[in-house]
């Protein structure tokens, strides 16, 4: 079976196996309705919106139990995340730009739902809820419960192609900061120029309390640089006229360094994960092969490529253990060739006279598609294989080579 056969079914058994690895439970406990804590483990997921429900239990062994918000007042993954259950009223109106209403909407919904608590302070939480419709932010004073942080925006039927906002939340984090008498005339400003998002609300809950630097509570720093060494395993194949007066197939295996970034979509569960990957490796071709014209010799073409290439790749994690993980994913291989030490010899090793120009039309760029698999060892050692999918060499049509590549290598990671 050929190398890449390998490859793509060892890609397909780990993806069959992939709807088991899925769960990611994670040490936590659940706030009771009447008070009490539960500990147990939280099934953890990389959501795009507040959840509805979570998966919990009391022992890795047992069985999971649904728990929806309105049977517990909050929940927390030690570490990782924090969220508030809210019985209240909850905007619907759009915001987003193509979707934003002709007039001014007011409406809401009253509900029952998970809040993510982004910051705790001793002024005020700062929380989030995030839907199909938008994203919203809320905030509490103390141990008042939270209230929505309004912002509406929508088509002005005055001015076409324009649309008007309702800044709510600025009046509404003004009078905070006024109540706890934190609004001096640089704050004012501050809150009067900031923007509804992540980062502009987070930055002003900083602020009121109170905290030196702008950080979410429950997060880690996962994204990290990685660099070390390997070795690239060419396969070149033959076709057309060469590969008919016996132009051989040739295996090299050289070293190669590489270097990259890494960053988690979400930092704390690391699942899903891209990469910017450098690399420098060579490669060696050299074949022997009896030339049929004048002069006929015995010779050997050869030919050495140094490789630079840069890789975007997106990986997921399959098993996602804390101090061990493994993944599979593609990437995108571009590389630029450098040739060095590239001609004919006889045989004997003596110089071959006639060196034809035309033999040599050697390509200088590459693409090509990289199924990549590896495991990640305390956070610190990756060690992986790729196989990289065939491209030509040259564009001689006589003499035509074609090459694909299996790497392996092992990093080391820094953050």
């Amino acid at each position: 079976m050929k190398p890449y056969h390998l490859l793509l079914l060892a890609a397909a058994i780990v993806c069959s196996l992939s709807a088991t690895a899925q769960s990611n439970y994670k040490p936590g406990y659940l706030l009771n309705t009447n008070g009490d804590t539960t500990r147990g483990y939280i099934n953890y997921r990389e959501w795009s919106e507040n959840p509805a429900t979570i998966e919990f239990k009391t022992a890795l062994n047992s069985d999971k139990s649904k728990i929806t918000p309105a049977d517990v007042t909050g929940f927390e993954i030690a570490g990782l995340a924090a969220y508030k259950t809210y019985n209240g009223p909850v905007s619907t109106d759009e915001t987003s730009g193509d979707r934003l209403p002709d007039s001014r909407d007011t409406s809401f919904t009253n509900g029952q739902i998970f809040l993510k608590v982004l910051q705790k302070g001793n002024i005020v939480t700062l929380y989030s809820y995030q839907d199909r419709i938008k994203a919203r932010y809320f905030i509490s004073e103390g141990s008042q419960g939270p209230t929505e942080l309004i912002y509406r925006t929508y088509h002005s039927t005055d001015r076409q192609n324009s649309s008007i906002e309702e800044n709510t939340y600025r009046k509404q984090l003004s009078v905070i900061a006024s109540k706890n008498n934190l609004l001096d005339g640089k704050l004012n400003i501050y809150i009067q120029r900031s923007e509804y998002s992540y980062p502009g609300m987070l930055s002003i809950v900083s602020k009121l309390n109170n905290f030196k630097t702008v950080k979410e509570d429950n997060t880690t720093k996962a994204n990290y640089f990685y660099a070390g060494a390997g070795v690239n395993v060419a396969l070149y194949q033959t076709r057309s006229v060469y590969n008919k007066v016996d132009g051989q197939t040739h295996t090299s295996v050289l070293p190669r360094v590489t270097g990259g970034f890494n960053f988690f979509m979400d930092q704390n569960t690391q699942a899903l994960a891209f990469r910017i990957e450098l690399g420098v490796g060579a490669n060696k071709y050299e074949s022997y092969y009896p030339n049929l014209v004048s002069p006929s010799d015995e010779i050997v073409y050869h030919f050495t490529q140094i490789m630079y290439s840069i890789e975007p790749e997106v990986l997921y994690n399959l098993y996602n253990a804390q101090n061990f993980k493994f993944y599979s994913g593609l990437g995108f291989h571009m590389a630029y060739a450098q040739y060095v030490d590239k001609g004919l010899i006889q045989k004997n090793g003596s110089d071959f006279d006639h060196q034809p120009d035309e033999l040599f039309r050697l390509n200088k760029y590459f693409t090509s598609f990289a199924l990549k698999a590896g495991i990640i060892i305390n956070k610190k050692i990756d060690i992986s294989v790729a196989y990289l999918t065939t491209s030509d060499v040259n564009s001689n049509s006589d003499f035509f080579i074609n090459n694909n590549f299996i790497q392996a290598g092992i990093n080391y990671s820094f953050k």
